[in-house]
């Protein structure tokens, strides 16, 4: 999105649209689209002093952006808290320009089954247990556990992405495939 418009859905307290900042990616246009308000307000109070986005409430299923809008999308650890993975990836196609990119960064099982037995397990004992003992909040780290390892796969992702009308799909296991980032082509 080099001097291009940038929407970051899920936007969060804003973590990646400032990390993008912070590596020199200049935007003509940053949005940041959130459904929590609060997450939002957080947001702002980080944001750095040469970065002026524009923040949204709205849902990812309903971006109320133009057509034709976006240089480039993304939407990091948040297309599993969507009501539809479809819905959500044609409204970024509608909105992104052509030559746009969409870019989605998620937590994912290991696809080698040494490391896959050892995340599950991590998963299920270890990061509820550090939850509630650090944040008091285990359900929110179960939840987060349960849906890693019920979230679609990568494959699975992507077919939907070229469904939609997305091109040039490609999967980059990150973290020895604890994360994946996939990414896809408006053309």
């Amino acid at each position: 999105a080099q001097n291009g418009n940038f929407l970051d859905l899920c936007a969060g307290t804003g973590d990646i649209a400032f990390t993008l900042n912070s590596l020199g990616v200049q935007t003509k246009e940053t949005t940041l689209l959130d459904f929590s308000p609060q997450m939002l307000e957080v947001a702002k109070t980080k944001c750095p002093k040469n970065l002026s986005p524009s923040y949204l409430v709205a849902d990812a299923c309903q971006i109320p952006l133009n057509e034709n809008s976006q240089d480039a999308v993304t939407i990091a650890y948040g297309i599993r808290n969507v009501s539809s993975s479809t819905t959500c990836f044609q409204e970024i196609f509608r909105c992104l320009k052509p030559k746009g990119r969409l870019a989605i960064l998620e937590l994912t099982r290991p696809s080698n089954p040494l490391i896959r037995t050892g995340h599950r397990l991590y998963l299920s004992t270890l990061l509820p247990l550090m939850g509630r003992l650090l944040t008091k909040n285990g359900a929110a780290y179960s939840y987060l556990a349960s849906s890693i390892q019920s979230f679609p796969s990568p494959k699975s992702l992507t077919s939907n992405l070229q469904e939609v009308g997305f091109q040039n799909p490609s999967i980059t296991p990150l973290l020895f495939g604890t994360a994946t980032l996939i990414t896809a082509d408006k053309i």
